[in-house]
């Protein structure tokens, strides 16, 4: 089958009485959803935006743009062909679009709104080795700069000892971490924002709201040898930058209130790009297939390693579901399953 070219530009094809673009951002910017998802969204929307263009929005709009999908679409540059994943994507935004003028009476066409996506292979993602997380500390260790060893070794405590994501990780905040319970409270994956007003009457997210999550430990511990060396009790433990006008000219300065980027975490281990400093992962020497994911993978594979049960992993690693922690048992936990099995039958045939 020809792969298509269309739904796959970022210009919106006219402009008529449907959704137009200005309009679609606007219902996705009143949405709960993160302001990363948002961002991701109104990128994605786009596809859908175009496909009503040509043919109209009707009941079956969504299931007709899902069936468009069906067919191989290019990328952009022309080179490969756009993923199921990447589709899911487009599909997505475009139901969280409708929804939102349902919502907001944009549109009063009974729209359905439950489409099943692309199924997805589930691919076992290689995380690190025991010996390979030694390794990692043992560079942090090296490191002559007190702010970035601390910084480097309590998000890597976060993610290899505790197994948080890196969107996670990137939304702790001090005054969440309660050294005397043992505990950090942080959104978690999916979770929706939590929202209150502080004492300025401004809205803020409420972490309050979210579960107290037990810690190690070894954890808290290079958390609070980082904080210690900020000298702060609340903002974000790991801030961004903000741009402000000093003396007519523009200067980065650190904002407590403004979490690192996600960007600059992955960069942090994994820095590929010639003539920047490597990432701890390079500098270690770590293979290339290793990802900053692995980390996680790391400690969920370690826990079934120790006999942890899958709902007790689960649990931690924040999964909602047991099937989700399926891909910690690779093929080595197999083989050692299967030499116990022919140990225990061995006893009573």
């Amino acid at each position: 089958m020809k792969p298509q070219r269309i739904n796959n530009t970022t210009e919106i094809i006219g402009v008529d009485n449907l959704l137009n673009l200005d309009t679609a951002y606007s219902l996705l910017d009143r949405s709960t959803i993160s302001d990363g998802t948002k961002e991701i969204y109104k990128k994605n929307v786009v596809h859908f935006l175009n496909f009503i263009q040509e043919h109209g929005l009707n009941k079956k709009s969504l299931l007709l743009f899902r069936d468009e999908l069906e067919q191989p679409i290019y990328k952009k540059d022309g080179k490969g062909l756009v993923s199921d994943r990447t589709k899911n994507g487009y599909l997505a935004a475009a139901i969280k679009l409708i929804k939102q003028a349902i919502r907001y009476d944009k549109i009063t066409e009974d729209i359905n709104t439950d489409i099943v996506g692309f199924s997805l292979e589930k691919s076992h993602k290689e995380g690190l080795s025991f010996e390979e997380v030694l390794k990692v500390l043992a560079v942090i260790k090296e490191e002559k700069k007190d702010k970035k060893r601390l910084k480097n070794n309590a998000l890597f405590h976060l993610m290899a000892f505790r197994g948080l994501r890196q969107m996670e990780v990137q939304g702790v905040r001090i005054e969440w971490i309660d050294f005397d319970k043992n505990t950090i409270r942080f959104r978690r994956k999916g979770q929706r924002k939590q929202w209150t007003l502080n004492k300025e009457g401004q809205q803020v997210e409420n972490f309050g709201k979210y579960e107290a999550q037990k810690c190690f430990p070894r954890v808290l511990a290079a958390m609070k040898a980082y904080i210690d060396f900020l000298g702060r009790s609340e903002g974000y433990l790991f801030c961004g930058l903000r741009t402000i006008n000093k003396e007519g000219k523009s200067a980065r300065v650190i904002d407590p209130e403004k979490p690192m980027n996600l960007e600059s975490i992955r960069k942090a281990f994994k820095e590929t790009a010639t003539g920047k400093t490597p990432g701890l992962f390079q500098v270690a020497g770590l293979p290339e297939t290793r990802s900053l994911h692995g980390t996680r993978h790391f400690f969920g594979s370690f826990l079934i390693a120790k006999g942890y049960s899958p709902a007790e992993v689960a649990r931690l690693l924040g999964h909602k579901t047991l099937d989700m922690v399926m891909v910690y048992y690779d093929n080595a936990n197999m083989e050692n399953l299967m030499n116990q099995l022919e140990k225990d039958f061995s006893s009573v045939v």
